[in-house]
């Protein structure tokens, strides 16, 4: 559905551009989130366990930088996983500020047989599109994603 403001033509598509980009992430995460469900999983938890998967023990900082949660998200996830024995966290001997995140041997062993199915859900998902077309929205929605970035910095250091 497409805005009804009526307004400047740049305004308008700005905003109906928003309206979708929305609509589809909405989309796309609520059908993830429902992959996750019969896992005893939320989004969150399985962005955790993904990351540590791929990059490897982290600190907590860094897991919430590469999620984009905020710090006190991802140390609720973070202990929540930790209950559930799918991770350990310690204090680093550089910064007794930061936690570093770790998989367990169980934490592993879940994230490898969740993270197929969700990985074949995704591909399906963005399959309903051509390649180059997942391609283009890929290098379109990066550059978005930069420059608004960008301006956020700059607008927290005024």
């Amino acid at each position: 559905m497409p805005t009804k403001f009526t307004g400047k033509e740049t305004t308008r598509l700005a905003l109906d551009a928003f309206i979708k980009i929305n609509r589809c992430t909405n989309s796309l995460v609520a059908q993830v989130a429902s992959s996750l469900a019969p896992y005893n999983l939320t989004l969150s938890q399985f962005a955790v366990l993904e990351a540590l998967l791929f990059n490897g023990e982290m600190r907590s900082g860094e897991i919430s930088h590469k999620i984009l949660k905020s710090g006190g998200n991802i140390t609720k996830v973070v202990d929540n996983l930790e209950k559930m024995g799918m991770v350990t966290k310690k204090r680093s001997d550089e910064d007794a500020r930061c936690h570093l995140v770790k998989l367990t041997e169980t934490g592993t062993k879940k994230i490898k047989l969740v993270f197929p199915d969700i990985r074949d859900k995704i591909e399906a998902m963005m399959n309903t599109i051509a390649p180059e077309e997942i391609l283009a929205l890929s290098t379109i929605t990066r550059k978005l994603g930069i420059e608004v970035s960008k301006e956020s910095l700059k607008n927290d250091k005024l």
